[in-house]
Protein backbone atom coordinates (compact mmCIF):
# COMPACT_ATOMS: atom_id res chain seq x y z
CA UNK A 1 0.00 0.00 0.00
CA UNK A 2 3.06 2.61 0.64
CA UNK A 3 3.97 1.77 -3.04
CA UNK A 4 0.42 3.13 -4.44
CA UNK A 5 0.28 6.25 -1.41
CA UNK A 6 3.41 7.26 -2.69
CA UNK A 7 2.44 7.23 -6.27
CA UNK A 8 -1.17 9.24 -5.45
CA UNK A 9 -2.88 6.49 -6.37
CA UNK A 10 -6.32 5.27 -4.52
CA UNK A 11 -8.61 1.98 -4.00
CA UNK A 12 -11.53 0.63 -3.97
CA UNK A 13 -12.00 -1.28 -0.86
CA UNK A 14 -14.64 -4.51 -1.36
CA UNK A 15 -14.85 -5.69 2.09
CA UNK A 16 -17.28 -8.58 0.98
CA UNK A 17 -15.63 -9.51 -1.55
CA UNK A 18 -12.25 -9.59 -0.04
CA UNK A 19 -14.20 -11.90 2.98
CA UNK A 20 -15.20 -14.21 0.41
CA UNK A 21 -12.31 -14.66 -1.74
CA UNK A 22 -10.19 -14.60 1.31
CA UNK A 23 -8.27 -11.66 0.51
CA UNK A 24 -8.00 -10.27 4.69
CA UNK A 25 -9.36 -7.17 6.10
CA UNK A 26 -8.57 -3.84 4.67
CA UNK A 27 -7.26 -1.85 7.82
CA UNK A 28 -8.63 1.43 6.85
CA UNK A 29 -8.14 2.70 10.70
CA UNK A 30 -4.14 3.02 9.87
CA UNK A 31 -5.04 4.10 5.72
CA UNK A 32 -3.37 7.04 4.50
CA UNK A 33 -4.11 6.12 0.92
CA UNK A 34 -7.59 7.57 -0.63
CA UNK A 35 -10.12 4.95 -0.83
CA UNK A 36 -13.42 4.44 -1.68
CA UNK A 37 -16.36 1.58 -0.59
CA UNK A 38 -16.96 -0.47 -3.50
CA UNK A 39 -19.00 -3.42 -4.94
CA UNK A 40 -17.13 -5.96 -6.68
CA UNK A 41 -18.39 -7.77 -9.42
CA UNK A 42 -21.31 -10.82 -9.11
CA UNK A 43 -18.58 -13.72 -9.55
CA UNK A 44 -17.05 -12.65 -6.14
CA UNK A 45 -20.33 -11.29 -4.43
CA UNK A 46 -23.90 -11.90 -3.61
CA UNK A 47 -25.22 -8.36 -4.73
CA UNK A 48 -24.25 -5.18 -6.35
CA UNK A 49 -25.45 -3.10 -3.76
CA UNK A 50 -23.79 -0.56 -2.24
CA UNK A 51 -25.91 -0.76 1.00
CA UNK A 52 -25.30 -4.03 1.60
CA UNK A 53 -21.43 -3.46 1.26
CA UNK A 54 -21.97 -0.25 4.06
CA UNK A 55 -23.52 -2.35 6.34
CA UNK A 56 -20.85 -5.24 6.32
CA UNK A 57 -18.03 -3.13 6.20
CA UNK A 58 -19.90 -1.19 9.22
CA UNK A 59 -19.89 -5.25 10.90
CA UNK A 60 -16.23 -6.03 9.61
CA UNK A 61 -14.17 -2.70 11.08
CA UNK A 62 -15.40 -3.34 14.25
CA UNK A 63 -12.35 -1.46 15.76
CA UNK A 64 -13.67 2.14 15.21
CA UNK A 65 -16.06 3.66 17.09
CA UNK A 66 -19.70 2.73 15.55
CA UNK A 67 -20.65 6.24 14.86
CA UNK A 68 -17.52 7.01 13.50
CA UNK A 69 -16.93 4.14 11.45
CA UNK A 70 -20.68 5.18 10.02
CA UNK A 71 -19.64 8.35 9.11
CA UNK A 72 -16.43 7.54 7.20
CA UNK A 73 -18.53 5.03 5.57
CA UNK A 74 -20.91 7.39 3.98
CA UNK A 75 -18.67 9.64 3.18
CA UNK A 76 -16.05 7.05 1.42
CA UNK A 77 -19.41 6.66 -1.16
CA UNK A 78 -19.51 10.11 -1.47
CA UNK A 79 -17.30 12.87 -1.07
CA UNK A 80 -14.08 10.74 -1.24
CA UNK A 81 -14.97 8.90 -3.89
CA UNK A 82 -15.91 12.04 -6.54
CA UNK A 83 -12.89 13.47 -5.31
CA UNK A 84 -11.03 9.92 -6.75
CA UNK A 85 -12.79 10.09 -9.98
CA UNK A 86 -12.05 14.02 -10.04
CA UNK A 87 -16.26 14.33 -10.11
CA UNK A 88 -17.93 17.70 -9.45
CA UNK A 89 -19.81 16.33 -7.23
CA UNK A 90 -19.87 13.92 -3.80
CA UNK A 91 -22.03 16.58 -2.14
CA UNK A 92 -24.26 19.18 -2.01
CA UNK A 93 -22.86 22.25 -2.03
CA UNK A 94 -23.11 25.79 -4.54
CA UNK A 95 -21.42 24.67 -8.21
CA UNK A 96 -21.47 21.14 -7.48
CA UNK A 97 -23.55 18.77 -9.72
CA UNK A 98 -26.68 17.41 -8.56
CA UNK A 99 -26.20 13.87 -8.27
CA UNK A 100 -27.88 12.62 -5.11
CA UNK A 101 -29.93 9.65 -3.93
CA UNK A 102 -33.10 9.86 -1.91
CA UNK A 103 -34.04 8.00 1.23
CA UNK A 104 -36.39 7.37 3.32
CA UNK A 105 -35.71 6.17 6.99
CA UNK A 106 -38.54 4.32 8.99
CA UNK A 107 -38.21 6.62 11.85
CA UNK A 108 -36.16 9.78 12.73
CA UNK A 109 -32.60 9.25 14.86
CA UNK A 110 -33.24 10.92 18.54
CA UNK A 111 -29.59 12.02 17.68
CA UNK A 112 -28.47 13.96 14.62
CA UNK A 113 -24.91 11.85 15.45
CA UNK A 114 -26.97 8.62 14.74
CA UNK A 115 -28.19 10.01 11.59
CA UNK A 116 -25.11 8.13 9.07
CA UNK A 117 -25.86 4.98 11.30
CA UNK A 118 -28.84 4.44 10.82
CA UNK A 119 -28.59 5.05 6.82
CA UNK A 120 -26.09 2.85 6.57
CA UNK A 121 -28.57 0.25 8.70
CA UNK A 122 -32.21 1.16 7.85
CA UNK A 123 -31.50 1.64 4.36
CA UNK A 124 -32.60 -0.98 2.30
CA UNK A 125 -34.03 0.59 -1.17
CA UNK A 126 -33.60 4.14 -2.82
CA UNK A 127 -36.68 5.83 -3.45
CA UNK A 128 -35.51 8.67 -5.80
CA UNK A 129 -32.42 9.20 -7.73
CA UNK A 130 -31.06 12.54 -9.53
CA UNK A 131 -28.09 12.70 -11.75
CA UNK A 132 -27.11 16.47 -12.56
CA UNK A 133 -30.55 18.00 -10.94
CA UNK A 134 -33.01 15.80 -13.13
CA UNK A 135 -35.04 12.62 -11.61
CA UNK A 136 -34.07 9.13 -13.20
CA UNK A 137 -36.46 6.92 -10.77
Amino acid sequence: LDYLTQRGHSIAHCPRSNRYLGCGRLAIEDLDLPYSLATDGLSSNDSLSILDELRAALMLHNDIPIQELALRLLKTVTTDAAEILRLNCGKIAVNKLADFAVITLPETPKREEELALWTILHTKEVSEVYIEGKKHV
